[in-house]
């Protein structure tokens, strides 16, 4: 839920040249991407593609909590390199996006940070001179009023990630919890491994992830305030916020975005058939890519003697701490304001990473979007390129492509990294995906094969 299950795509390479000749603007729409990733990834291209034209990026989400989170990640990923270090940058985005545990100053740094998005939901003015490529116009003032609310939960955080992903562990598990950790080795040794393009995840990070939901971590860090991003369903019920819990993913975690590739040989290693660097090392080096990238325009080149070379296989041990020890390090969360530090209630003075000329925008559409904005007149043939996560497609009509302008690429995320499905289900997946694209009046591009390609593309031809 709280993230994508797919690699990052630059949409300006995807696209057909011809589609973008002469052209000075161009809209993507993305259904249910449930994280940033392929706006950053886009944005960190645009120089290589060498194009003078304005993107506007289009989000649709059923849930408000995945559009705080994106605005959440888009702040980090903007400031400026005097606001935030590369590396750290990184390291914070990591947390953010995919622990249930932080370390302090990245927990001071979202409370923070919550305060700052909450005067920009509620202040156009403010917005436009903090955070100019974010659109807030077409939400309605009702959830702007949950965005609201989602960020002063965050900033008071009483949400204990830990207790509750253990919580969900145990459901999920049943009488099989006493034995967990073969249960989770079965699940990457017998599932996670055999999936095309999946065995760079190390055995290690992947377990400890499926067991207390720290999917990232580091030899000299400490992670121990609890993540409120992760929770669900928070409602404002008199004077208190209140929430679900934690519902989002528990069994393939968040390593498939950034953590399966990298351009730099170095990272890609492998010593007796086995990955020497851990994904999560691979994620951190394309963040640290895409950060710089965005802020240089240029080629990002890695100071190897900057990274240490121990880091891989041999940091990730078998002795994990459990659950419960965990719960008793971050047990302090529930107690309030005397925990976090200095918040800063006023207004920020400076402005995220300008984008590259002539200008990107980030503009956050309804819930109801998918069904209401098809029929919109200001809409038809709008979009130069959709993508349409795979726990939307069910969602997804033939209606939704009325809003597709001719040539479009239409790119289906596939269900090959998710964990727990029959081969029936990934075979049935594709079916759907063929028969909306047939309706639709779409060509393919290229083949796809469910349990090898990551996405289907296909061609607007009307």
């Amino acid at each position: 839920m709280f993230w994508g299950f797919s690699p990052a795509i630059d949409f300006l390479h995807e696209m057909d040249k011809t589609l973008l000749e002469g052209r000075k603007e161009l809209n993507i729409l993305l259904v249910g991407a449930a994280d940033a990733r392929h706006i950053l990834q886009t944005m960190a291209r645009y120089y290589v593609n060498n194009q003078l034209i304005t993107i506007n990026y289009f989000i649709i989400e059923v849930v408000m909590e995945l559009i705080a989170r994106q605005m959440l990640l888009l702040v980090v990923a903007l400031e400026p390199k005097e606001k935030l270090g590369l590396a750290e940058k990184a390291r914070l985005w990591m947390e953010l996006y995919g622990n249930t545990l932080l370390r302090h100053s990245s927990y001071e740094y979202l409370v923070n940070k919550s305060v700052q998005l909450i005067h920009m939901v509620t202040d156009i003015k403010f917005l436009a001179r903090r955070m100019p490529t974010f659109n807030l116009s077409q939400l309605k003032y009702r959830e702007k009023d949950i965005l609201e609310n989602i960020f002063r939960f965050w900033s008071v955080n009483t949400f204990d990630t830990v207790k509750l992903w253990d919580e969900r562990v145990r459901k999920s598990l049943g009488v099989r919890y006493d034995s967990k950790e073969g249960a989770f080795d079965w699940d990457y040794s017998m599932k996670l491994k055999d999936i095309s393009g999946a065995s760079v995840i190390n055995s290690g990070e992947f377990k400890k992830w499926r067991r207390i939901g720290i999917a990232f971590s580091w030899l000299e860090t400490e992670a121990n305030s609890s993540n409120p991003t992760l929770a669900c369903g928070v409602v404002l019920n008199g004077d208190k916020l209140h929430h679900m819990g934690y519902m989002g993913d528990i069994r393939a975690g968040p390593f498939f975005t950034f953590g399966l590739k990298c351009d730099d040989a170095d990272m890609m290693k492998t010593y007796n058939g086995v990955h020497i660097k851990r994904s999560s090392d691979i994620f951190e080096r394309n963040l640290m890519r895409i950060f710089y990238e965005i802020e240089n325009q240029a080629e990002y080149e890695p100071d190897i003697s900057e990274f240490d070379p121990n880091l891989g296989v041999s940091v990730v041990a078998d002795d994990l701490p459990e659950a419960s020890d965990v719960i008793n390090l971050s047990g302090h969360e529930s107690s309030g304001l005397q925990n976090r530090g200095t918040i800063n209630k006023a207004k920020e003075d400076y402005s995220c990473l300008p984008g590259p000329e002539p200008g990107q925008s980030i503009t956050f559409l309804p819930r109801n979007a998918l069904t209401t904005h098809p029929h919109k007149v200001d809409y038809q043939n709008h979009f130069q390129a959709i993508f349409i996560a795979h726990n939307i497609l069910q969602y997804v009509t033939s209606d939704l492509f009325n809003m597709a302008d001719k040539g479009a690429v239409i790119v289906f995320e596939s269900i090959k990294f998710c964990i727990g499905i029959s081969k029936e289900e990934v075979v049935s997946h594709q079916k759907r995906i063929e028969k909306l694209a047939e309706e639709s009046n779409c060509d393919p591009i290229g083949n796809f094969d469910p349990f090898i390609n990551e996405f289907a593309f296909f061609k607007i031809k009307k």
